[in-house]
């Protein structure tokens, strides 16, 4: 498990290392989690392009389209339950494979 501390930081670390799935807040300095998701999808040299993304947002009116656009695989609103978060990967690790 990684964290960064910014959308710059993310983009930098899936150029890095590959990851099974990665969890991007809306809420993020210098870019939101729509725009790193999006950069990770494009970015040729991501070793993560096919990677599952989840976007996270405390906001309730995040829409369907916002998540396709930015190719993101799923979203979850905050609070969540643990539960939520681990069937939310569950499911996307599943189409993965």
């Amino acid at each position: 498990c990684d964290t960064a501390n910014n959308g710059k930081e993310a983009i930098s670390s899936t150029q890095i290392k590959n990851y099974d799935v990665i969890l991007l807040d809306v809420q993020m300095p210098d870019m939101n989690g729509f725009e790193v998701a999006k950069a990770i999808r494009t970015n040729s040299t991501s070793r993560n392009q096919n990677t599952p993304i989840i976007i996270f947002s405390a906001s309730t009116d995040i829409r369907e389209d916002k998540i396709k656009e930015c190719q993101a695989n799923d979203f979850i609103g905050k609070p969540f339950r643990p539960e939520e978060l681990i069937e939310k990967m569950q499911k996307v690790l599943t189409l993965k494979n």
